[in-house]
């Protein structure tokens, strides 16, 4: 609300209330009309977000986590998962929405967004080896889970990205967000199995209706 008035004389834009306080002078007051600008405000919340630590969001986080039935999780997943995406949401409310494929079983994949996934007739056996592949790892290692992706990758003569990329919608249900070997480390194995198969089952679906269609 400061910044709709007046500038501190720099091109800073995240500063603290007592550097509000101490920079303050009526006369870089600005007499033009102000226009909010929701975007620049949802930026800046993200700025302050970011600087939080994992112990600060923790009860600022809390509420909006008990409204999505996440209230009452695995204190040492939630603070991993915290602090793989406290610099990537810009709301608390965004925040905790991002870290329901950590715990919840049903993530729910939207047909546009996968619709090049659908559109590979070999991915499902790809994720499937991955799978396989994964799921008798000794160590789920992020260093471990890396390399037997890029292994899978080069035995099959595939960029890594072509596993990367739907193993990524597979977990999350987004095409984007943290490191995806981190992701799944913190993940785990029995959640992020469960999730390979559930997309798995959703790309045969999806694959058998765009058949239908001819």
């Amino acid at each position: 609300m400061a910044l709709l008035g007046w500038n501190p004389g720099d091109d800073r834009e995240i500063l603290s209330r007592d550097e509000m306080i101490e920079l303050f002078d009526v006369d870089r007051l600005n007499a033009s009309p102000a226009v909010f600008d929701r975007e620049k405000l949802l930026w800046m919340n993200a700025q302050y977000l970011s600087k939080l630590t994992v112990d600060e969001l923790r009860p600022r986080l809390q509420p909006f986590l008990d409204e999505i039935g996440l209230g009452d999780v695995d204190p040492a997943r939630l603070d991993a998962a915290l602090e793989l995406h406290r610099v990537r949401a810009r709301t608390l409310k965004e925040l905790a929405e991002q870290l329901v494929p950590y715990f919840r079983e049903t993530l729910v994949y939207d047909a546009a967004a996968s619709a090049k996934f659908i559109k590979d007739p070999d991915l499902p056996s790809n994720l499937e080896a991955l799978r396989k592949r994964f799921a008798e790892l000794p160590s789920f290692s992020k260093d471990a889970l890396e390399a037997e992706l890029r292994g899978l990758a080069e035995e099959r003569g595939l960029k890594a990205g072509v596993l990367i990329h739907p193993t990524r919608m597979a977990l999350s249900a987004a095409s984007g967000g943290p490191p995806l070997f981190d992701l799944i480390e913190v993940m785990g194995r029995e959640k992020s199995l469960e999730h390979l198969d559930r997309f798995l089952g959703f790309l045969k679906a999806e694959s058998a209706v765009v058949g239908s269609r001819g």
